[in-house]
């Protein structure tokens, strides 16, 4: 996929879906919004610790039938879910009640999830606030649940039909949940050509010490999936290439216990995609250098310990997209050149991943 920057506005996006086109607002003020919400017939969704961050939201939502919920991994299983199907119907919910979400991608999933099974499809809202969800996880119409110790396992797609997104809720989010948005983004730049990397290369300095800078990056990624998943909304062809890092992403996410955020781990699951790439001939070394000495930036001081290693191999082979017992993952032939293939975890790629998480080529050029 070789898109590069254009001079293209997008102060409010329209995303074609399979239901209906839906609605991204962007730079748009999120306390008129949720003042403009219908006070009848909604139930408005809220992160415990987003409630806690913004003192300004609970006045704003007191007046609605407001849930509080802690965004946890927990809540993204079929016990959490439950327990929010069960607090739908003691409100005596019908088919034309509209579920708002207030929080980032655990709420998202949760939320959105619920939404597409209750009375077989609820109208929801959306309202990001994470940066990961603000960049990439707001659109798209995934919804996913884990299972057992499988990352995303079950899930639907049914989109919101409306998303404010407002820069404001960045202010306050942990610099670990900060960083692992870049990384989605950075994904969705490589994945899209050299110039948009670049972009991002040259701007990623700013927008780690300032905040404020990073509503370019978050427009950018947006218009770079927006032009994908209205091609291929199920995932089943192009779309693909966007699970760039992903597959060694969800399985580092696993082998850490979650605890690495995903878009951390996505920017390693890019540096493993790229070493794995230069050794089988795919690309030069030269090109993988030149990526993780943006991608370090991001992941900074977390490492991958030596005995993660069986625990990884094992998550890769669980992945949800392996088919017929093969492992499938995204290599690369350099900027916008993703694609799909399968994966021989034989002696040679065992001994390169255990170099890696031994830490002989995650920290130094090759």
């Amino acid at each position: 996929m070789k898109k590069n920057i254009t001079d293209e506005s997008a102060k409010d996006l329209s995303i074609s879906s399979y239901k209906r086109a839906y609605r991204v607002r962007l730079d748009h003020p999120v306390k008129t919004y949720l003042e403009e919400i219908p006070r009848e017939n909604t139930v408005v969704f809220v992160d415990e610790n987003v409630l806690f961050a913004h003192n300004w939201l609970k006045p704003v939502l007191e007046s609605h039938d407001t849930v509080v919920l802690a965004a946890t991994e927990s809540l993204k299983s079929f016990n959490g879910v439950e327990e929010i199907i069960r607090s739908l119907f003691s409100r005596k919910i019908n088919k034309n009640t509209c579920l708002y979400v207030v929080g980032g991608g655990v709420l998202q999933d949760a939320i959105g999830f619920t939404a597409s099974i209750f009375f077989r499809g609820l109208n929801w809202c959306f309202v990001p606030t994470t940066l990961l969800a603000q960049a990439d996880s707001c659109i798209g119409s995934k919804t996913s649940l884990n299972f057992d110790s499988g990352k995303n396992q079950l899930g639907t797609f049914h989109p919101p039909i409306d998303i404010c997104i407002d820069p404001i809720f960045l202010k306050s989010l942990p610099e670990e949940h900060y960083r692992s948005g870049l990384g989605e983004i950075f994904h969705y730049l490589l994945v899209s050509g050299e110039k948009d990397f670049e972009f991002g290369a040259t701007s990623l300095d700013g927008v780690l010490h300032d905040r404020s800078k990073t509503s370019s990056m978050i427009e950018r990624s947006l218009m770079i999936k927006k032009e994908m998943i209205e091609v291929d909304e199920f995932d089943g062809g192009p779309r693909r290439v966007f699970n760039y890092g992903h597959s060694f992403g969800h399985a580092i996410e696993a082998a850490t216990g979650f605890s690495i955020p995903h878009g951390i781990a996505v920017s390693i699951g890019m540096d493993v995609a790229n070493m794995l790439s230069v050794h089988k001939g795919l690309v030069a070394p030269t090109f993988r250098n030149r990526v993780r000495r943006a991608l370090i930036k991001i992941w900074g001081e977390n490492t991958l310990a030596p005995s993660m290693v069986e625990r990884f191999v094992d998550a890769l082979s669980r992945d949800k997209k392996n088919e017929q017992g093969e492992v499938k993952v995204i290599l690369t032939k350099g900027f916008g050149e993703m694609f799909l293939t399968s994966l021989d975890i034989d002696s040679s790629t065992q001994t390169l991943l255990n170099d890696y998480f031994e830490d002989r080529l995650q920290w130094r050029d090759i």
